[in-house]
């Protein structure tokens, strides 16, 4: 499924556009809020779940008034790197708008939307897949059992700590074990251990040459740690 985050002055304004979104494009979750309920739309943003953000103005000059991309630009989100459409009403884009790197672009005409959407997942489908297949080739250079489902589960947490970057300031279990748990509808402890199983699983199969190697460290007799094991794959895949 496809998340869009849709901002807007009020519901009542973006109920045509959400019904034309919801009639051309499939497999999409909607979610439509307003400016005011800022707090819940940093809730969603910080579990990673929008894929793609659409932000609804009478006019270009409200602009630097949207709480939402100054949040997105401070905290360096690169997740959502051009990942916002900036929707005009009035009509009037300006030559020099504001651009940065989250911004995609700005459009005046409602027809615009659906085309956009439909190629930013597309583009987004792929490059998910061609990622998700990469971090796989690392996990099975350590001999991880992909029969095991903390294995699956733990694959998506590397992607999703890859689509942070913040490598070194991500906590498993209070900002990446939630976002898999709700994903598959099971507890946040489940996710836990299913993955500890699986590591436990990889340590036994792995010889220590190869951990090591792969590691660049020297172990000794003490097993890595799972962040130690998660940072070196990110490494060889970025």
């Amino acid at each position: 499924m496809y998340n869009l985050l849709i901002m807007s002055e009020n519901l009542l304004k973006t109920y045509t556009l959400v019904k034309n979104i919801m009639k051309e494009q499939k497999h999409i979750n909607l979610f439509n809020n307003i400016f005011s309920n800022y707090i819940d739309a940093i809730q969603l943003i910080k579990s990673n779940i929008p894929d793609i953000i659409l932000i609804v103005l009478k006019t270009y000059d409200e602009i630097n008034s949207i709480d939402i991309i100054k949040y997105i630009d401070v905290n360096h989100l690169t997740k959502y790197d051009e990942s916002i459409i900036v929707y005009i009403e009035d009509g009037l884009i300006p030559a020099n708008a504001i651009k940065n790197s989250y911004i995609d672009s700005y459009i005046n005409n409602m027809n615009q939307i659906n085309d956009i959407i439909f190629n930013k997942r597309k583009e987004k489908i792929k490059n998910k897949q061609d990622i998700l297949k990469k971090i796989q080739l690392e996990m099975e250079k350590l001999n991880f059992e992909f029969s095991y489902i903390g294995t699956k589960y733990l694959l998506e947490c590397i992607f999703e700590i890859y689509l942070n970057k913040d490598y070194d300031n991500i906590n498993l279990n209070r900002d990446i074990y939630p976002i898999i748990a709700k994903r598959y509808n099971t507890s946040i402890n489940n996710i836990k251990t299913n993955i500890t199983q699986s590591y436990i699983k990889m340590i036994y199969n792995c010889s220590e040459d190869i951990l090591e190697n792969y590691l660049k460290i020297c172990l000794g007799k003490q097993n890595p740690k799972k962040k130690e094991v998660i940072n070196a794959i990110l490494r060889n895949v970025s």
